[in-house]
């Protein structure tokens, strides 16, 4: 079995994809989070996110995100909602880094398995590895870039478990495109009149 068919398989059942957003802080502190399941890499209901106030003020939440921070729940409200929403599942991160925080946020939790989208693209798409390795940051793929905001981490994260599985032979492509994802109110058809 490849390594890819082999994560392929890990990730074809029940996932949890997590993503986050820390502080610089020593140890690193949760600000924004996003849970999203995926089951045989469709999407398992919506993606829950949330702000989320450091138990620790001296955080260093960057200035842009501090005004829903300081009206977020504390992670100690939301630890046990989080560990609830991963259980029995594997957990895809952005990286190393986001796993480590997410651990140490963590520590009693048991996890099925922990896999980083960095490991997803190295072990798919080998000729990616050169290009991680890089140390000029032009030559790094754009489809994962250096550790975006939640919300791109979670968009990239929930098409890229789907398209490994297409890869390794897991699951069929969809035979319908992927919904748009402008809003379709503001489509003009053949039915809108036009003043």
């Amino acid at each position: 079995m490849t390594a890819a068919r082999m994560m392929a398989e890990w990730l074809s059942g029940d996932v949890a994809v997590v993503s986050l957003e820390a502080t610089d802080a020593a140890p690193p502190l949760i600000y924004q989070l996003m849970v999203t399941h995926l089951t045989a890499g469709i999407r398992a209901g919506d993606s829950w996110s949330t702000w989320v106030q450091p138990d620790t003020y001296e955080a260093h939440v960057p200035a842009r995100a501090a005004p829903c921070v300081s009206k977020a729940p504390r992670w100690s409200e939301l630890a046990e909602w989080v560990a609830t929403a991963i259980e029995n599942r594997v957990v895809v991160v952005y990286d190393g880094y986001a796993a480590t925080v997410l651990l140490t946020h963590l520590p009693h939790h048991v996890f099925r398995r922990i896999v980083y989208a960095t490991d997803i693209v190295r072990t798919a798409w080998p000729d990616v590895q050169q290009a991680y390795t890089a140390t000029d940051p032009q030559l790094r793929p754009i489809f994962l870039p250096a550790r975006p905001a939640a919300p791109a981490q979670d968009a990239a994260l929930t098409q890229l478990v789907p398209t490994l599985l297409v890869f390794a032979g897991v699951i069929s492509a969809p035979t319908e495109p992927l919904r748009s994802l402008l809003p379709r109110d503001n489509e003009i058809t053949e039915s809108t009149e036009i003043d």
